[in-house]
């Protein structure tokens, strides 16, 4: 039986690392980098400091904990409402500037409104099937990694929504353009010339997850093939830093602030298998 769980707490390292992402980079401080140098240590505590948490050392080891509270938690965007409707004519609709985007007429629904976040969202749920202490469902996890790459491709095509006609389609039929293209040719345009660091540990997992998506959820390769509990642990971990840290580096790199439930996720404690 396979049975994994998310440790309580967090390395100090990670809380620390945590903390910083989110003072640079979480929502809720849109206009800090006019007033402190968050690129060093001194203006992330200042900005700390400045607002209430003057113990850098010990917010830090509160952080460690998996239900901790980031400081400065904010959540200016939300994935959608819940819309409920008498039966009839009446409707509601979503609309950007002067275009509708999403109606829903005459009866109850749900518009979501920020796909990727949606779909970010879907893919914990799915992680937590994995790892709530009873028996694990692989196909949870392969579940959970569709969905995150799905969230991952819904930024960029969202960051890319307004630039679409100025960026490159390379050579795809059907005017279709890959996941990889994109991250390859619109991230840096999207981010004044920054391509992805293709050296860092989000990215190899990254690709490594794809090619897990790849092979057994959308195109089998195998009628069967073997996963060991070991194997399923490291999947189930690489999750953190092949999706979550992944999805916040993009933030990062285009300015888009981060909802705390994607740093905290990106900084998730490990996960571990429980014993018997």
């Amino acid at each position: 039986m396979s049975r994994f769980r998310i440790r309580d707490k967090r390395s100090r390292h990670r809380a620390q690392d945590m903390l910083v992402a989110q003072v640079r980079y979480g929502q809720g401080q849109a206009h800090a980098w006019e007033r402190y140098d968050l690129n060093t240590a001194d203006g992330i505590k200042q900005l700390l400091a400045d607002s209430g948490h003057p113990d850098f050392d010990g917010l830090v080891e509160e952080l460690r904990s998996i239900d901790a509270v980031l400081p400065l938690e904010t959540h200016l965007f939300t994935e959608g409402w819940s819309v409920n409707l008498p039966a009839g004519e009446s409707y509601f609709a979503l609309r950007q500037g002067d275009k509708e985007v999403a109606r829903i007429q005459g009866e109850s629904g749900r518009i979501v409104a920020t796909q990727y976040q949606e779909r970010f969202n879907y893919s914990v749920r799915a992680l937590k099937r994995c790892t709530n202490g009873e028996e694990a469902d692989y196909g949870d996890l392969l579940s959970c990694f569709s969905a995150g790459l799905a969230s991952i491709e819904g930024f960029v095509n969202y960051k890319a929504g307004p630039h679409r006609d100025k960026l490159p389609r390379g050579d795809e039929p059907d005017h279709k353009v890959s996941l990889d293209f994109k991250l390859d040719n619109w991230i840096p345009a999207l981010s004044a010339g920054q391509p992805i660091n293709k050296k860092e540990k989000y990215w190899q997992d990254y690709r490594e997850i794809r090619r897990i998506r790849n092979e057994r959820e959308s195109h089998p390769k195998t009628v069967a093939y073997p996963i060991s509990d070991t194997i399923f642990c490291k999947q189930l971990n690489q999750w953190r830093t092949g999706i979550a840290m992944m999805l916040l580096a993009l933030h990062a790199m285009t300015g888009r602030l981060a909802p705390p439930e994607l740093v905290k996720n990106a900084f998730l404690p490990d996960i571990e298998p429980i014993p018997g």
